[in-house]
C-alpha cells in the first residue's frame, strides 16, 4: 500500500490538489470563457487544478480545514470586498487571521516541494541549502500534523496584489506588457535563489505567499509578515528592489517566454468566446486585458 507524505503511514491515498480548488473555481468564474488554461500551455485546459496522489484522505481532511479557513477569512474577502475586477483596490482594510494562516501558507508550500509541480528547483542550489530545505520539510510536517508549535527559523509572508499601474512612480522599461494579466491571473510558483538568500513562493491569482528560508526574514515587507494570529493590511508596502524586480519583472518575462502560442490554441479560445460572448465584457479577465493595453499603448 502506498506511504502518506504527510503522516507516513501504509494508507490509501486521496488525489490531493496541489493548487486550492477553490483558487480554481474562482478563476474559472472571472475567466472570458468560463475555463482556465494552462499558462505555460494555452492548448491545455486546466479542469479542476493539479492533482496527484500524495495524502491519506485523514490528512487531506487536515488540509481542507487550513484551506477552508484561508478561504472564508482571506481569499474570499480580499476578492469580494476589496479587490475591483481591473484589479485596483477598492480601498484599505484589515483582514483577522489566526494560526491556521501560517498552517496554510506551510501547506501549500510544502505541498509544492513534495510534487515538484509548481517549484523551480536550481540545479546550482548549494548542498547545504538542499539539506536546509530538507529540514525544513520534516519540521513542517510535524507542525502540519500538530505534533509541534515549531515550524522552523523562517517567517511567512502574504501579499495582497494589484494593477500596479495604478500606483505611484515609474515601473521599468522591461516590464512585462501582461503584468496585470500576471499579478490578477497566474497560479505560479519558484524557488527564488539570489546570492544572500533564498525564499519559497506560491502565487494563488491575486494572492502570493511568501517563506524567507534563508536568511529568516526578507526585508522591505513589513504589512505583509504573518504572525501566530493578528490582522493584515489589504494595502502594502513592498520595499525591496531586488526582490520586487524579481516577482514583477523578471518572473513574469519568464513565463512571456515560455508560453506556448499556436494557431490551435487560438482556434480554441476564440470558439470558447463566441458561445461566452454575453460576459465577454464584464470579466475580470477583459477588464485587465484591457488594463495591460491602455499601458502598452
Amino acid at each position: 500500500m502506498p506511504i502518506c507524505g504527510l503522516c507516513l503511514k501504509d494508507k490509501e491515498l486521496a488525489i490531493s490538489h496541489v493548487i486550492p480548488s477553490f483558487i480554481i473555481k474562482w478563476l474559472k468564474e472571472t475567466s472570458l470563457t468560463g475555463f482556465v488554461r494552462d499558462p505555460m500551455n494555452g492548448n491545455r485546459r486546466i479542469q479542476d487544478g493539479y492533482k496527484t496522489p500524495l495524502l491519506c484522505f485523514e490528512c487531506e481532511g487536515i488540509i481542507s480545514r487550513y484551506e477552508n479557513s484561508f478561504n472564508l477569512k482571506i481569499f474570499k474577502p480580499f476578492t469580494e470586498n476589496y479587490l475591483e475586477k481591473n484589479g485596483r483596490i477598492k480601498q484599505d482594510g484589515l483582514l483577522q487571521y489566526d494560526e491556521w494562516l501560517n498552517k496554510f501558507i506551510i501547506s501549500i508550500l510544502w505541498r509544492s516541494f513534495k510534487t515538484n509541480h509548481f517549484v523551480d528547483y536550481p540545479g546550482d542550489l548549494s548542498r547545504e541549502m538542499v539539506d536546509r530545505i530538507d529540514s525544513l520539510l520534516k519540521r513542517w510536517r510535524k507542525y502540519l500534523l500538530g505534533e509541534s508549535e515549531y515550524f522552523g527559523k523562517t517567517t511567512n509572508y502574504l501579499l495582497f496584489l494589484r494593477n500596479i499601474h495604478e500606483g505611484t512612480g515609474d515601473l521599468p522599461e522591461d516590464i512585462s506588457p501582461r503584468i496585470i494579466h500576471y499579478l490578477m491571473r497566474f497560479i505560479d510558483g519558484s524557488l527564488i535563489v539570489g546570492p544572500k538568500d533564498v525564499i519559497g513562493m506560491m502565487k494563488l491569482g491575486p494572492i502570493m505567499v511568501m517563506t524567507a528560508i534563508y536568511p529568516d526574514k526578507i526585508a522591505g515587507y513589513p504589512n505583509s509578515i504573518i504572525k501566530r494570529r493578528g490582522k493584515i493590511k489589504i494595502e502594502q508596502i513592498w520595499n525591496n528592489p531586488t526582490l520586487n524586480r524579481y516577482l514583477f519583472v523578471q518572473r513574469p518575462n519568464e513565463l512571456d517566454k515560455l508560453r506556448i502560442e499556436s494557431e490551435q490554441q487560438e482556434t480554441q479560445i476564440n470558439k470558447d468566446l463566441e458561445k461566452n460572448i454575453d460576459r465577454l465584457n464584464d470579466t475580470m479577465t477583459m477588464h485587465v486585458i484591457k488594463s495591460d493595453m491602455e499601458k502598452s499603448a
